[in-house]
């Protein structure tokens, strides 16, 4: 019969023996693995990374080195749910990456601020920076309630030095209205009347620039609150959460007990061959 010393040394070295230590040695496990048939079809998505996954299971393996084909299994089931857990960490940013869309946000800010469906605010209304085009409106704005329309279209000679940005866009006026640029300048009442039209386009599209910056302040509050999931999704991740860490948990403990009882039958046939 086996001394306590041996039994007690036997229990040290099984411990100790966690796995092939040489290269050679580590190849020839995993070689063996294979050989068990361990991920003959990998529980991946179509559109899942397989190096990240491979990446995975050769860590796994090397860390837990399963000896057999109980241990072999029980690695597959440990990383089955590790890559549940990653999967799990994957949807959830999808889900937020969805919520937070241009194309979503766009959507509930129109919502939000009730507007019309045939005058709802596009992607670029929102998202596109349209400063430049606000200070050069107002810049217009500016010159045009500084100036007298009458007297300034009897003297168009002086329009260029006093509002130029007005005198560029009275351009597209004399177009509008079919006339070459120099008969149009001959004529006060057409360029009157184009100053007015400017000044009421102009306005137009500041009102418009800024409901704009007022739809796009509104859509910044609802990006923040579109970090968390809604509450379906939430409950939904947190039930594959949960679903994987309890296998993970189930498998590296029913690894555990595996190792603990064949190191007794190993302890029993020592202390019977004595």
């Amino acid at each position: 019969m086996a001394t306590v010393a041996q039994i007690a040394a036997n229990q040290s070295n099984a411990q100790k023996s966690t796995g092939p230590k040489s290269e050679e040695g580590k190849q020839s496990s995993s070689k063996n693995a294979v050989t068990h048939g361990i991920f003959v079809t990998n529980p991946i998505a179509e559109e899942e990374n397989q190096a990240e996954y491979t990446q995975l299971r050769d860590a796994v393996i090397e860390h837990f080195k399963p000896a057999d084909i109980i241990e072999v299994c029980l690695a597959e089931r440990i990383i089955s749910a590790l890559w549940r857990q990653q999967r799990v960490r994957c949807a959830e940013t999808a889900a937020i990456n969805l919520n937070m869309s241009r194309r979503a946000i766009t959507a509930e800010t129109n919502a939000v601020l009730k507007i019309p469906s045939h005058s709802t605010f596009t992607e670029s209304d929102i998202f596109d920076n349209h400063s430049s085009t606000y200070q050069h409106a107002l810049q217009i704005k500016r010159e045009l309630n500084g100036i007298d329309f009458r007297s300034m279209s009897t003297f168009p000679s002086t329009i260029k030095g006093n509002a130029p940005l007005s005198y560029e866009h009275l351009k597209y006026y004399a177009k509008k209205y079919n006339m070459d640029w120099d008969h149009f300048l001959e004529r006060p009442r057409t360029i009157e009347k184009a100053f007015e039209e400017l000044l009421t386009d102009t306005e137009g599209q500041i009102a418009l620039i800024e409901a704009h910056k007022n739809a796009r302040d509104t859509a910044e509050l609802i990006t923040k609150t579109r970090v968390i999931p809604n509450e379906e999704t939430a409950r939904l991740i947190m039930t594959y959460e949960a679903r994987a860490d309890n296998a993970y948990a189930k498998a590296v403990d029913a690894l555990r007990k595996h190792r603990l009882d064949k190191q007794k039958v190993i302890e029993a046939e020592i202390i019977s061959s004595h």
